[in-house]
């Protein structure tokens, strides 16, 4: 058996909310999306900086070679 509460939507709530009330929260969850997607930025360019270390460390051959074509192996 459900509860009234779990059946109400959104019209039942539309006489509550005012417009800056609707603006402000989506404006807040902008804010909070972009600094989400530049976390995520980060952490991908820092992930890539990691590999890029990692392979010049592992193979040192590979990014001479890549660096300077003619440099002898």
């Amino acid at each position: 058996m459900q509860d009234d509460q779990s059946e109400k939507k959104l019209e039942d709530y539309l006489d509550h909310l005012l417009t800056d009330d609707i603006i402000g929260a989506t404006q807040e969850a902008r804010r909070k999306s972009n600094r989400v997607l530049q976390d995520q930025g980060i952490s991908a360019t820092a992930l890539l900086l990691a590999n890029v270390i990692a392979e010049a460390v592992e193979h040192p051959e590979r990014l001479m070679h890549a660096a300077f074509p003619f440099y002898p192996t």
